[in-house]
């Protein structure tokens, strides 16, 4: 709840005009974005907020968190990689007719469970150009089956490392 707090704040500031106190070092980072925003011409914040779900778990914590959100007038997007979508279609499909967007997040997997915890185990960076391109293609086709429209966008697995 504190985020919220400093998020509050920091949009009270924006409507009234007024730069946060760089004696606030929590806010910082939010009042570059302000500033950033300010410069492109933006005539109030717009935020972005996204969800990795990554393991066969996350569908039903997703519906939790989106209907959460929805109760607060926020909209959300998902990145759900092909394979969890094709495991649990109906939740996410659910979340897309309530007006959840969804990210192509590849085809693969990202994680699987070992012993007592969740690890990554798809990394662009460490296939081939023609596996890594193959994978986002496939990702997009399976979003497109699921959830009934192509993705608005896309997110390497674990926010990526590849050039």
């Amino acid at each position: 709840m504190a985020a919220f707090s400093m998020l509050r704040q920091l949009l009270g500031e924006w409507r009234n005009g007024r730069d946060v106190a760089a004696s606030e070092p929590s806010l910082q980072p939010l009042e570059q974005y302000v500033a950033a925003a300010r410069n492109l011409g933006l005539d109030r914040p717009y935020l972005f907020l996204s969800f990795d779900c990554d393991t066969d778990l996350d569908a039903a914590a997703a519906g939790e968190v989106h209907a959460f959100l929805e109760s607060l007038g926020i909209k959300a997007t998902y990145a759900v990689p092909g394979a969890q979508l094709l495991r649990s279609p109906e939740p996410y499909r659910r979340l897309a007719e309530r007006g959840a967007e969804f990210m192509n997040h590849g085809g693969l997997p990202h994680t699987e469970w070992n012993g007592d915890q969740w690890v990554g185990i798809t990394f662009y960076d460490s296939m081939s150009p023609k596996e890594a391109e193959a994978d986002i293609r496939r990702g997009h086709e399976i979003v497109t089956e699921v959830i009934g429209r192509a993705p608005i966008g896309f997110r390497a697995p674990h926010f990526g490392c590849y050039q």
